[in-house]
């Protein structure tokens, strides 16, 4: 699962040769007409699970090297991944032998059997599938993070963008060893209005601050998304990792939402 080609030990950090290979150059006696150079392969995200692991580059394309099956040949080395063709692909985790990633406004999961529920198709469906497959009852909705473990997988929803009716649709999973968390009721009923705890209680300390001058300049310098065009929306959201599909309304609130987290972390 290292994909350096062979299943040695690698005690010490090494970097993988095919995400490192230099442009090439053209030929001197190559028709430059003809001539198409094999770009620079880099990753912006990776992941590692179990026994495989997983790397998006800057076009969405997911790469796969290791195993995730029972049986058969483990893949040496990093290889384009077929099954996720064609999706602009955010976030990808892995678990022992289950997968689960992002994409735009889709949630897709897969993995052989035996699972234990972690892949989401619903009581009534599939419990294991080889093939990428759709969660659909997160069908139209951001998804920010996810992440899968041994049975078990977990994924963040932006309650503006969709999340809401997921919240109201969905039953919450309360197990009892969360019944002593401080605030339980509030906070569950907080997510269900669409609100964000943790980022709402950080906007009121602010707005009570009367004397945080910074605060107030960045708010007054805030930009107006609104003026931009669909197809100026479209390609800040792509630059920026989001997914592009909605009305202009949509694109602008997610563009907003994307601005003032930046900006908090700046």
């Amino acid at each position: 699962r290292l994909g350096h080609g062979d299943n040695k030990n690698q005690m010490t950090a090494a970097k993988l040769e095919y995400f490192h290979n230099e442009p090439e150059q053209k030929p001197a006696n190559a028709n430059a007409m003809f001539f198409r150079p094999q770009r620079p392969r880099r990753l912006k995200k990776a992941t590692a699970g179990s026994r495989c692991c997983w790397g998006i580059d800057e076009h969405g394309r997911v790469y796969f090297w290791g195993i995730t099956k029972s049986s058969g040949e483990a893949t040496m080395y990093p290889k384009f991944f077929e099954g996720l063709s064609g999706w602009n692909v955010r976030e990808i985790a892995s678990g022992y032998s289950s997968t689960i990633c992002a994409s735009e406004d889709s949630l897709i999961t897969w993995g052989p059997s035996p699972t234990s529920g972690e892949l989401g198709y619903g009581e009534d469906d599939a419990k294991s599938s080889t093939v990428t497959k759709k969660v659909m009852d997160l069908e139209e909705t951001n998804i920010l993070k996810v992440a899968m473990g041994c049975n078990h997988a977990l994924a963040i929803v932006d309650p503006e963008d969709g999340g809401k009716k997921i919240f109201e649709k969905l039953a919450i999973f309360a197990p009892p060893e969360l019944k002593d968390i401080p605030n339980r009721d509030e906070l569950i009923a907080k997510a269900l209005a669409g609100g964000s705890t943790t980022s709402g209680s950080k906007r009121k300390r602010a707005e009570d601050d009367d004397g945080d001058a910074e605060a107030e300049e960045e708010e007054e310098e805030e930009e107006d998304v609104t003026k931009l065009s669909v197809k100026e929306l479209k390609a800040r959201l792509k630059d920026a990792g989001l997914k592009i599909s909605g009305k202009k309304a949509q694109l602008a609130q997610r563009l907003k939402s994307h601005l003032k987290k930046k900006a908090k972390k700046g």
